[in-house]
């Protein structure tokens, strides 16, 4: 136990260290605004938000949807520790805060339909466990509306974690992995293509996919990994099998610059943001051990590529050079509308920061202030950032310089 709490010590020694030397200065703090009307009413609400669960229907003005757990104002329940997962629905232009329980327990794949309608996924619905439910059912809720109905099921063999929904043009797909008691269980994963028309009827399953990567909006067709890294084995592979989904549910040869890209990506579980202008952005790690798994930012702008990283921590207390650092993750949350600003965080550390895409060069950076709150983002446009904090709260970083 005392050497436990030695190893902890020392991590926050650490990362103490890295935001000390880093003198982060008063302009990375919050800015100054006025309190808005539908801020006002979202705090009323003391949502803790899930951290993946975010549809933008639009930046300009900004209006968005979110699942989160709900404890207060009209979605509240008897007891003051519990809450109820909840649809919000935010329209800032016209100061508006809309809140429903759902049926939801266990949810994935919140968007915005071309129509304006939010659809989303349940592998566990109130009233039952996550390992009883065997069947997805489809959730919607009119434009403007956050008034749950169903839209029907699809059957499972097994049940499923949260399902999760790589969003395209015109089509999607759906994917969601069997629920595992211990790692003996077999890894099992489901997908379909399917359009919002019809997300029951038009569920079309798609064979030999292991993880769907990005969208290709220039292409249009989703770009597919065969491997997945599974609890143990070697996280590299230089010979990763990519290929191409079309909205039919066929699978291709990669085109050529998609898999010139790609090659530069060894790492299985990378995580990929494709940009509107047909550049893309990787989250990925270095192959070398000595870099004690180490994540590193890859941008590929046409036929060029640029790295950042890797990011990596030294502990303060390390004897000699020879130690391996503790590697740090990098995770992609948004990028603007523009494809001009990233924003990325790095894990354990919880730093977020902004970097101009053009020249990876960083425009602000800031830590948490409770790295307990699994914060989500939007870039609103290419001089602010908002941030939604659990509890309701919301605060804004400027990239812009004060004047």
């Amino acid at each position: 136990m005392a050497k436990r709490f030695e190893v902890a010590g020392l991590l926050v020694a650490a990362l103490a260290l890295l935001v000390g030397c880093e003198s982060l200065p008063p302009e990375y703090r919050p800015e100054r605004r006025p309190t808005a009307a539908w801020e006002k009413q979202l705090r009323e609400l003391k949502c803790d938000y899930r951290r993946h669960s975010l549809s933008i229907r639009s930046r300009d003005p900004l209006v968005f949807a979110t699942t989160a757990v709900c404890f207060g104002g009209h979605v509240a329940r008897k007891h003051p520790g519990l809450g109820y997962l909840s649809l919000v629905l935010v329209d800032t232009a016209r100061n508006e805060v809309q809140a429903s329980r759902i049926t939801a327990n266990w949810e994935g794949g919140l968007h915005h339909t071309a129509s304006g309608d939010l659809m989303w996924f349940s592998t566990g619905n109130a009233g039952m466990t996550h390992t009883d439910q065997r069947f997805i059912e489809v959730f919607a809720a009119k434009a403007g509306t956050v008034t749950e109905r169903s839209l029907g099921r699809l059957e499972l063999p097994f049940a499923a974690y949260s399902p999760f929904v790589h969003l395209g043009e015109g089509c999607h797909v759906l994917m969601v992995s069997a629920f595992r008691r211990n790692y003996e269980d077999p890894y099992r994963t489901l997908a379909w293509v399917f359009r919002d028309e019809d997300p029951v009827g038009t569920a079309k399953p798609v064979e030999g996919v292991g993880r769907i990567l990005y969208w290709n909006p220039v292409g249009k067709y989703f770009v597919t990994q065969k491997q997945v890294h599974v609890d143990v084995g070697p996280k590299h592979s230089d010979v990763l099998e990519r290929s191409r989904l079309t909205c039919s549910g066929e699978l291709a040869t990669l085109p050529g610059e998609d898999a010139e890209r790609l090659a530069n990506v060894t790492y299985m579980s990378a995580s990929y943001l494709p940009l509107p202008n047909g550049d893309l952005v990787v989250a990925s790690k270095v192959a070398d051990p000595d870099e004690g798994g180490a994540g590193e930012l890859l941008v590929f702008q046409g036929d060029g590529v640029q790295r950042a990283g890797p990011f990596s921590l030294q502990m303060p207390d390390c004897p000699d050079l020879s130690c391996v650092p503790l590697g740090m993750s990098v995770l992609l949350h948004d990028a603007s509308a523009s494809g001009r600003h990233l924003l990325m965080e790095l894990i354990p550390v919880d730093v977020f920061t902004v970097y101009r895409l053009e020249d990876l060069a960083k425009v602000r950076r800031w830590p948490t202030s409770k790295p307990s709150d699994r914060y989500m983002h939007v870039l609103i446009d290419d001089a602010t950032v908002m941030q939604l904090e659990n509890g309701g709260r919301v605060a804004y970083y400027s990239l812009t310089e004060p004047k």
